[in-house]
């Protein structure tokens, strides 16, 4: 993520539109990079706080990372 060849400042600024716009969003970001390093591109300022969580994840637990995503997602009331 941090190799330069993704675009973090238009996942920060995506981020950023999101939080705006529902204070109920969550995010999650898999990478293998420094967390800190991660968020430091993603959210400098920290407005996002606990809402943003980065970590690894093993690549067999992929998919069901990526369920639980989706339902939390579609599980949550919205307004």
């Amino acid at each position: 993520m941090l190799s330069g060849w993704f675009r973090t400042d238009w996942l920060a600024g995506w981020l950023a539109a999101a939080a705006k716009r529902d204070e109920l969003a969550r995010f999650e970001v898999v990478t293998r990079d420094a967390a800190e390093q991660v968020r430091q591109a993603l959210d400098p300022e920290r407005q996002l706080g606990e809402r943003l969580t980065i970590g690894p994840r093993a690549p067999e637990a992929m998919p069901e990372a990526v369920r639980g995503m989706i339902t939390r997602s579609c599980s949550l009331p919205r307004g």
